[in-house]
């Protein structure tokens, strides 16, 4: 349980270390955190209907699974592919923004020009 939590709080700290602090808006504030807060909610699901299977020895099925792999499957990795989603969709606000794309073709163009003087 250690290496999991480790694991779902660990990807939003890379996440907020993986974009430059210029690009750090309340957009992106809010997304890391609402996706945060739904993987916890996640595993504490998974959390309780894994003790309650211990507790009593049953569980009922959830899309087709026990409750615990349903929340693993469907609930904890589902929420985690949101990162994966914010990054696409939001890749040019947060990731590489037009501002950066300006100054990699200015720095391309100065290269160029070096190398037709050289």
């Amino acid at each position: 349980l250690i290496l999991y939590f480790a694991t779902f709080i660990s990807m939003p700290v890379f996440c907020v270390l993986g974009i430059a602090k210029r690009n750090r808006s309340q957009l992106f504030w809010t997304l890391m955190g609402g996706v945060t807060a739904l993987n916890l909610m996640f595993a504490a699901l998974l959390i309780y209907f894994y003790i309650s299977f211990l507790n009593t020895g049953e569980t009922f099925l959830l899309l087709g699974f026990p409750a615990p792999t349903a929340m693993m499957m469907f609930g904890c990795w589902g929420s985690a592919f949101l990162f994966t989603v914010i990054f696409i969709w939001k890749f040019d606000t947060f990731i590489f923004t037009p501002e950066d794309e300006a100054a990699v073709e200015a720095l391309v163009k100065a290269r160029e020009q070096q190398s037709a003087e050289a």
